[in-house]
């Protein structure tokens, strides 16, 4: 396969297990990609055997029976072009609870993974920040991010999610609403980007610049810095805090700051040269029961 080096990763806690939203989101890579014939992959539980086949040629049934695992993956026929896919895992009621406090809540995502010199032509570019203002919106993300997979800062987001807070500011970065409650629509809609705008009224988009470039060049970076600044340091509390472990689980920055609130306690950062003021009481914006 290509070198895929552009990845777009959505975080959703809605449950998403309904065929709507593979139909959906099957839909949303067509038009991205001109109609191109689309390829589902699935691991065969028994023989373990990867097993492929068109989409155009399979029936609704074998759809759900591979949606129904928790996964679908795809990519167009030739495997060259593209790399997508959804994973759900919902967890419901006390098992929610427990899931939680051992290990953070492992939220669906959404994956598209493209060569990053795709973005260098216009209209494409155009489309895909379409698709992923569209797929925020179609499965209501609370977080969804555009970023280069050698960009320093950006792994330890796509394995917790939202619960460890932001690591960076990325090409493209969708807000859903526990962030738009966290940061403030105001700031969020006057970051000093190329491009921000309300998708809808629960999703704000900030386009760090025009063309996707290099993440780790000094011109990329300044621009990190200067929308980081102004949205406040605090959200993003370096590796330092977010890698202390615990039985069980990790210390995310949100479990920081609720205890920060709790014991009304000031934590000095000193990584991002920050001080943390807890001045939200989190404890019910990510978990509504």
């Amino acid at each position: 396969m290509a070198d895929l080096d552009l990845w777009m990763i959505g975080h959703t806690t809605d449950d998403i297990r309904s065929l709507y939203y593979p139909n959906a989101f099957i839909e949303g890579l067509k038009k991205l990609f001109g109609n191109k014939d689309l390829k589902v992959q699935w691991l065969d539980n028994k023989s373990e055997r990867l097993n492929k086949k068109e989409y155009s040629i399979m029936t609704t049934g074998e759809i759900t029976a591979v949606y129904s695992k928790g996964a679908i993956a795809l990519s167009d026929n030739d495997e060259k072009v593209f790399d997508a896919g959804i994973e759900w895992n919902r967890v419901r009621g006390r098992e929610k609870e427990d899931f939680i406090s051992s290990q953070g809540y492992s939220q669906n995502k959404i994956l598209l993974k493209i060569n990053s010199f795709m973005v260098k032509d216009d209209k494409f570019n155009e489309r895909y920040i379409i698709f992923c203002s569209a797929m925020a919106k179609l499965f209501n993300v609370n977080y969804l991010y555009s970023y280069h997979y050698l960009h320093s800062n950006a792994m330890f987001c796509t394995k917790f999610g939202l619960l460890t807070g932001l690591k960076d500011i990325y090409w493209i970065n969708i807000f859903g609403i526990p962030y738009i409650k966290i940061i403030g629509s105001h700031k969020l809609l006057t970051c000093p980007a190329f491009s921000v705008r309300q998708i809808d009224e629960n999703h704000i988009i900030v386009q760090t610049t025009k063309n996707f470039i290099d993440p780790n060049s000094p011109s990329m970076e300044a621009v990190r810095n200067h929308i980081k600044n102004h949205l406040g340091l605090e959200f993003f509390v370096k590796n330092n805090i977010l890698k202390q472990e615990k039985e069980g689980g990790i210390i995310n920055i949100f479990q920081f700051m609720r205890f920060l609130y709790k014991s009304k306690k000031e934590f000095e950062d000193t990584s991002n040269d920050a001080i943390i003021h807890p001045t939200f009481d989190w404890s019910n914006i990510f978990f509504d029961d």
